[in-house]
């Protein structure tokens, strides 16, 4: 189940941090783990591949934490 529903974020263009607490996976680096062992691919490359957008999973953010303008 947990891999279904980050599939679906993932296809909606959720952030990847996002993804993988939503997901119910503790962080990012877990998800990565799970979709290469389940899928044989990671998640960036999964998104990739199936047309996801990725532009929310890298907003450009200043050393105070505010998120600049693409």
């Amino acid at each position: 189940m947990t891999g279904t529903v980050a599939r679906r974020l993932i296809l909606r263009g959720r952030p990847l941090r996002s993804v993988a607490t939503d997901s119910g996976l503790y962080d990012q680096p877990h998800l990565v783990r799970h979709f290469k062992r389940i899928l044989g691919v990671g998640p960036a490359a999964f998104a990739r591949e199936t047309g996801a957008a990725l532009a929310a999973s890298r907003p450009m953010t200043s050393y105070v934490g505010r998120t600049l303008p693409a």
